[in-house]
């Protein structure tokens, strides 16, 4: 929990710098606070068992709130800090959350939680240890292109678990038709485990790697 929300934190945190580029220390200070403040908004009510700010419907009220606060503090463009504030918010959050353990972001259109499952604890220590050596990158003043280059490598890194995820799920629908299907990721990147539900409530069970997968047990129905 702690690791999970300290990486929302250092996204938001990271965008905010990233779009909006600070100049001197003050302009610094204030960015990389209140991206890490905009990183963990959405969770502010769920301590409360309310679900609102994690709706996507919200997400307008958050981004401003945020981009009149940068307005009064650093004179920034009202309509910039918005849709920077909207995007940083969505990317370090919400997005985050569906690839994560799941977020209600149709909320209250829908309670149902929707998730992608692909990012274990393991990955979300890599892409904070990823983006803290951004953030070296840019407090030595080196160019925009480096401090760039760890998102890039968060871009990648998502997309190969997201494939690996998507594919052996496919393999699986095609060839065992179930009637439902989890697939949640293992510690170790690339690799899952999955429970397959048939129509005749045969149950499979078993665990992928890379693009394939092997079943490790399987539950008959029970005898009429």
């Amino acid at each position: 929990m702690i690791i999970h929300t300290f990486m929302h934190i250092i996204i938001g945190a990271y965008l905010y710098t990233l779009f909006f580029k600070p100049t001197n220390n003050r302009e610094k200070v204030i960015i990389i606070l209140s991206g890490g403040i905009i990183g963990i908004t959405p969770d502010v009510t769920k301590f409360f068992g309310d679900l609102w700010l994690h709706s996507i419907i919200l997400i307008p009220l958050i981004g401003l709130l945020f981009a009149l606060l940068l307005y009064s503090l650093l004179r920034i463009n009202l309509l910039k800090g918005l849709w920077i504030s909207m995007l940083t918010v969505f990317l370090s959050h919400h997005l985050i959350d569906y690839l994560g353990n799941g977020i209600n972001i149709l909320y209250p259109i829908t309670s149902d939680e929707m998730e992608l499952d692909v990012i274990p604890e393991s990955m979300e220590a890599i892409i904070i240890f990823v983006l803290l050596l951004g953030f070296i990158l840019y407090l030595s003043k080196l160019s925009f292109t480096y401090y760039i280059m760890p998102l890039i490598v968060i871009i990648m890194l998502l997309t190969i678990q997201i494939t690996s995820s998507l594919t052996i799920q496919h393999k699986l629908d095609t060839k065992l038709h179930p009637a439902t299907m989890t697939m949640t990721p293992e510690n170790q990147l690339l690799h899952w485990e999955f429970d397959v539900r048939l129509a005749d409530t045969t149950i499979i069970k078993g665990s992928g790697a890379y693009l394939d997968y092997k079943v490790d047990h399987t539950t008959p129905p029970p005898k009429e």
